[in-house]
């Protein structure tokens, strides 16, 4: 079973409109919440779900550091001990060479559709050669 131990949550813009909670985040050039790209770096994982527009932007909720519930692709098994990396929609995968590593799966295992991990956060990622 998933669980949390928060460290830091920050709120930022957002403009974004449905993007879904537990996923891993990055700011956007404009300063803006949006998910992560494969592989890339992440700020953290947004904990509550965006109902934003362009016209009237909400805010996002993100936790900075801490152990955080993080969504799990469902293309991938991941298991406690396991380094992960984020996908295309931020959810979680095993991490590879060439991807930034953004956390630690502490509790918790994958294994079908919408399941929740708790991951050790290394917000902004590193190379997993470093790993």
């Amino acid at each position: 079973m998933a669980w949390e131990a928060p460290g830091q949550i920050v709120t930022f813009p957002c403009v974004t409109t449905g993007l879904a909670r537990y996923r891993f985040v990055n700011i956007s050039t404009a300063g803006n919440v949006i998910y992560t790209v494969a592989a890339g770096e992440s700020i953290g994982v947004i904990q509550d779900g965006t109902t934003g527009s362009t016209v009237d932007p909400t805010c996002a909720s993100v936790m900075i550091s801490g152990i955080s519930k993080v969504a799990v692709s469902t293309a991938s098994t991941i298991g406690v001990g396991q380094t992960v990396a984020a996908s295309s929609r931020g959810s979680a995968v095993v991490a590879i060479a060439a991807s930034y590593a953004v956390g630690k799966v502490v509790a918790g295992t994958s294994g079908g559709a919408n399941r929740v991990v708790s991951v050790l956060l290394s917000p902004a990622g590193h190379s997993t050669a470093l790993v």
